[in-house]
């Protein structure tokens, strides 16, 4: 699942990350995408990590089968 943060002031894309997550018997709630993305987005320094009111999440599929198939 692609997530795309944006910046909320102006609804800049700042980045977006493929995320595979697993679910037992259900699929993962989007929270679980949105969190995980956040991580990598504070760790790749893309967001400040103080302010995450101030972006917004958006769940994607991949569109191409390259995309697929990361």
């Amino acid at each position: 699942m692609n997530v795309v943060i944006s910046r909320r002031a102006d609804a800049s894309v700042i980045v977006r990350y493929e995320i595979h997550l697993a679910g037992d018997s259900a699929p993962p709630p989007e929270s679980a995408y949105f969190d995980r993305a956040w991580q990598r987005a504070v760790d790749d320094g893309l967001v400040d990590g103080d302010d995450r009111l101030g972006y917004t999440f958006k769940l994607q599929l991949p569109t191409t089968l390259y995309e697929s198939s990361q």
